[in-house]
């Protein structure tokens, strides 16, 4: 739906609650893609629209409807429908556009009761749970939005626990599903978190990571973890300072790998893997790691035996 078309229908429409009741469908069905971006695109446009109060606050009400009665039923016929995967993964992207537009809007709680219809995808299934549950592409693309959201910054404890979940998936999921996770929902804490709280993000998955090698020393945990390093290594090897003040606490340290004796470890196993995208990976971090200690003049020193750094 076009922004002049939108700008007409709203113009001319003193009661926009038809229209809405209109592009929305059965909580059953699986609608057409242009049906949620129009949906999606009338939504961002009365948010932006100055509103008197008590309109507002029926389209607050309006939008969680949206979110439970709309997306989440979508989301989970998704998880199970056997329709085409183009077809699939358009309706995918549209619900996700129309959730962003959405969860902005929502409370904290709505978006805690969102993260626990994600998470357990990112689980070994639960034989005592009949349920039926988002598949793991589908719940990484809903946790991706949800992380996303500068929502999510008014409640770090439920940003680490869905971290923590997907720390234990990408461990034992296929590399593909594993970079899809580390691209969609890393990526996306990491870019909406604000400066004091991305060195605990960081800081979480970098002593996950490490502690994860150094207990199952395999090349199959080699391989994996190298994988999940690179990926955020510009992160890792970033030049802003090591130590950020979080409010009410004491600095918290940005992970080091100069002085990591566990992420040398990786390396190290890395650049004796018998697969050679591994010893790849872990020639190009060995790389990076010299080059940020030329860069802030500052040499190699690894710590004691027991610290991640």
């Amino acid at each position: 739906m076009s922004a002049v078309l939108l700008d007409a229908l709203l113009s001319h429409c003193p009661d926009i609650e038809p229209v809405l009741d209109a592009l929305c469908w059965p909580g059953s069905s699986v609608p057409e893609t242009e049906r949620v971006e129009s949906l999606a695109a009338l939504i961002k446009e009365l948010i932006h629209k100055p509103l008197p109060e008590p309109v507002r606050s029926r389209l607050a009400l309006r939008l969680q409807a949206v979110v439970w009665d709309q997306c989440v039923p979508l989301l989970k016929s998704l998880s199970s429908e056997s329709i085409s995967s183009h077809g699939r993964q358009q309706v995918l992207h549209a619900v996700c556009g129309l959730l962003g537009v959405c969860v902005g809007q929502c409370s904290v709680d709505s978006l805690e009761k969102l993260v626990t219809v994600a998470l357990p995808a990112f689980s070994p299934p639960d034989s005592d749970v009949d349920q039926p549950h988002l598949d793991l592409d589908v719940a990484t693309e809903l946790l991706g939005v949800l992380l996303s959201s500068q929502k999510i910054s008014e409640s770090p404890p439920l940003a680490l626990r869905a971290l923590s979940c997907t720390l234990s998936s990408v461990k034992e999921v296929s590399e593909a599903q594993a970079s899809k996770i580390i691209v969609r929902i890393w990526f996306a804490s990491l870019k909406s978190s604000t400066e004091e709280r991305r060195a605990d993000v960081l800081q979480h998955i970098w002593e996950d990571l490490l502690g994860w090698h150094e207990r199952q020393h395999t090349a199959a945990v080699t391989a994996r973890a190298l994988l999940c390093l690179t990926a955020l290594s510009d992160h890792l090897f970033s030049t802003w300072e090591r130590n950020t003040p979080i409010q009410g606490q004491e600095w918290r340290p940005k992970p080091d790998p100069r002085e990591s004796r566990a992420f040398f470890g990786v390396v190290q196993a890395g650049l004796q893997h018998r697969d050679n995208v591994s010893r790849k990976r872990a020639l190009y971090l060995l790389k990076r790691c010299v080059s940020l200690a030329e860069v802030v003049d500052a040499a190699v020193c690894v710590r004691d035996p027991g610290g991640f750094g």
